[in-house]
């Protein structure tokens, strides 16, 4: 008599933790996803001419937290899984003055397009 009470609890133990394993799976996924945002845009000259394998640094107004990446062949770059905030992004490239685009604003669940168009000169310069 003991035995089968044992056996029941630990059936009714097991099938209420697959139970409560198969509803928190899902649910942190949908949670977990639509928390972030992405900043992404295209780096050009002033003819239009798409410049590759630049550095553009994205960051957090108010945390300071940088993140980077680099434009591939036709210009294109992309920052993803950021937080709501204010960001800035700065651009540099050998050959073109650095580019500053300060307060583009994320929400959650947001893709910002943040084109940059660079200025021939020296990357000590700051537009």
């Amino acid at each position: 008599m003991q035995y089968r009470s044992r056996m029941a609890k630990l059936l009714f133990s097991g099938v209420c933790g697959l139970v409560f394993s198969l509803f928190s799976v899902p649910a942190f996924a949908q949670t977990g996803a639509g928390t972030f945002g992405t900043i992404l845009g295209v780096v050009s000259d002033e003819t239009g001419a798409v410049v590759p394998k630049v550095t553009v640094s994205v960051t957090n107004q108010k945390t300071n937290i940088t993140r980077t990446s680099v434009t591939n062949d036709e210009g294109f770059y992309q920052v993803s899984a950021l937080l709501p905030g204010t960001y800035k992004v700065e651009v540099e490239a050998t050959g073109f003055k650095k580019h500053l685009r300060p307060d583009i604003d994320l929400r959650v669940n947001e893709s910002v397009r943040a084109d940059v168009t660079l200025q021939v000169g020296e990357i000590s310069q700051t537009v």
